[in-house]
């Protein structure tokens, strides 16, 4: 069996996983894929979502209001809250990067991390608001 990775490199650190993981969804590697509703309500309930998307896809895509913006390739652990047992959320454009975000954080400790499913493109079937 052959397995493809992927490889992100930041100024501090490379994530690497494999495509297998990337695109698998669901829970495992400590990382929950939730959807968008669950998203908003656990914004309304204070968990932090990040957007890792970079800032020119948030003037033509839109935002969620309440979002912290931390493009992929600048993601490192002193960019996160320091209580790795404070609850975070990450979204991209369509959920694959942020998959890998999520699972990042997981691996650096963070011990409830979700991934928001469909990304941004979720969030506006939804018909939720952005900013």
């Amino acid at each position: 069996m052959f397995l493809v990775y992927c490889v992100i490199i930041n100024q501090k650190q490379a994530i690497t996983m494999s495509i297998f993981d990337l695109f698998r969804g669901g829970k495992g590697g400590g990382v929950e894929t939730i959807s968008p509703v669950d998203a908003l309500n656990k914004l309304k309930e204070g968990v932090k979502l990040i957007d890792v998307r970079e800032p020119a896809e948030l003037k033509s895509d839109g935002k969620v209001s309440k979002a912290v913006n931390i493009p992929l390739g600048q993601l490192s652990p002193d960019k996160l809250p320091q209580d790795k047992e404070a609850p975070l959320m990450f979204m991209c454009r369509s959920g694959a990067r942020s998959s890998m975000a999520a699972r990042q954080a997981s691996s650096w400790g963070y011990t409830t991390v979700y991934n928001v499913q469909g990304g941004i493109m979720g969030w506006k079937a939804t018909g939720t608001s952005l900013k």
